[in-house]
């Protein structure tokens, strides 16, 4: 059985969910029967631009992603970006990924693999694990940068420490195919372990290496694994990558 070694690919967007209350104003209305759809949303995308326009960066961002999808207000592009700068200028890491994002795919501006570099490694300097790992595809694949297995593993181990699944998984495919470090399987069968669920062919890799494996080696990447999850139990695993409509 084959390890399978697509989607290595960029995340896209860091879609934070809003965290923002209800203003009190708001919440102190009298109500009779619950708020409509329409009432409601209007009232979040109400309460997420005050909270914005006073200096959130969090809330600046979150602005910036309704105007991006289009949720409680018409798509806008242009504020969609306008408002990650403001975040990033108040040194918000989500801000500035979200700018090297939109640079890196063109959206709504030039397409710039520069630009995204310099936005990524801003956000990445700030421990921003999407963008960790965001480099970590630049170097590996040469996009924007020159091939550079080591500068690879370097970023995606970093993120990998902090629970980001797509780097976990891309460290278990650096050990399987042996780019820039000595091929080991029982490497990347405890890395595709780790990521378990967290990446759409982690499993299907892991199970795939038993087969080459002896039951000393299986034994070792298991006990590998565990190992990690001990000293990392205080890391919690981020979700999957999910790809927002328009970024397939």
């Amino acid at each position: 059985m084959k390890t399978l070694t697509l989607i290595n690919r960029r995340y896209l967007l860091c879609l934070l969910l809003s965290t923002l209350t209800t203003p009190p104003g708001l919440a102190a209305l009298p109500t009779v029967e619950p708020a409509t759809p329409a009432t409601s949303s209007q009232a979040l995308f109400a309460s997420t631009l005050a909270a914005a326009e006073a200096g959130d960066s969090k809330a600046q961002v979150e602005l910036g992603n309704m105007y991006l999808k289009g949720e409680n207000t018409p798509v806008n592009y242009q504020e969609a970006l306008s408002w990650y700068e403001k975040a990033a200028d108040q040194g918000n890491a989500n801000g500035m990924f979200n700018i090297g994002v939109m640079h890196d795919n063109g959206f709504h501006v030039q397409k710039n693999l520069d630009e995204a570099f310099k936005w990524y490694q801003k956000a990445a300097a700030l421990d921003f694990p999407e963008a960790l790992y965001n480099l970590g595809v630049m170097y590996e694949y040469g996009q924007g940068v020159a091939r550079d297995y080591g500068k690879a593993q370097e970023y995606y181990l970093k993120a990998a420490e902090m629970g980001e699944p797509s780097s976990q998984f891309s460290m278990g495919l650096l050990y399987e195919k042996g780019l820039g470090v000595e091929r080991d399987p029982v490497l990347a069968y405890m890395w595709w372990d780790i990521t378990g669920r967290g990446h759409i062919h982690a499993e299907h890799n892991r199970d795939s290496l038993i087969e080459e494996l002896t039951p000393e080696q299986l034994g070792e990447a298991k006990r590998l694994a565990d190992k990690w999850r001990t000293e990392h139990a205080h890391v919690t695993q981020l979700p999957p990558q999910v790809f927002p409509p328009g970024f397939e």
